[in-house]
């Protein structure tokens, strides 16, 4: 079973979100509602071209996300093995380019060989790195710092 680690530097991206409710209660039906929009409509064309830049912004977010999940590559069931030396120095992961909403750190004991799983997940891939850890070692602690992510290991 997979157990998370704690990432240390790692801020909630989670806001309060405030929604705007009608106030005509349980009698208000989708046509009322839409009419009600309609009316309050300065111009249609406004509306439109607002339509029209967040459809473009939206392709943009789209266009990026799809990009980073290409850079990582999406295969999760490969396995890389940690050297000792490399697990007694630690290692920084390069998270620049990936929302940090859902990163996650777990390991797990298998067979008597500890493992570490790394999850930053995007709309279109995203980032599922699983490493093999040296006998008898485990993972300490987790760091995100301006967008590198550092593993001790102990």
């Amino acid at each position: 079973m997979w157990e998370r680690v704690v990432i240390h530097g790692l801020k909630s991206s989670e806001m309060p979100v405030e929604i705007g409710l009608s106030n005509a209660g349980l009698d208000e039906t989708a046509e009322n509602m839409h009419q009600r929009f309609l009316t309050d409509l300065p111009h249609l064309n406004d509306a439109m071209l607002e339509h029209q830049g967040v459809l473009a912004e939206a392709s943009g977010i789209v266009s990026k996300s799809m990009e980073s999940a290409r850079l990582f590559g999406s295969s999760s069931a490969v396995i890389e093995e940690i050297d000792q030396n490399t697990a007694q120095q630690g290692f920084d992961l390069d998270l620049r380019q990936v929302d940090f909403e859902g990163l996650s750190v777990s390991t797990m004991l298998g067979d008597g060989v500890n493992f570490v799983r790394i999850i930053a997940p995007e709309r279109f891939g995203g980032l599922i790195r699983t490493y093999k850890l040296p006998q008898g070692m485990s993972v300490d602690s987790a760091i995100l710092d301006e967008g590198i992510l550092q593993l001790k290991f102990t």
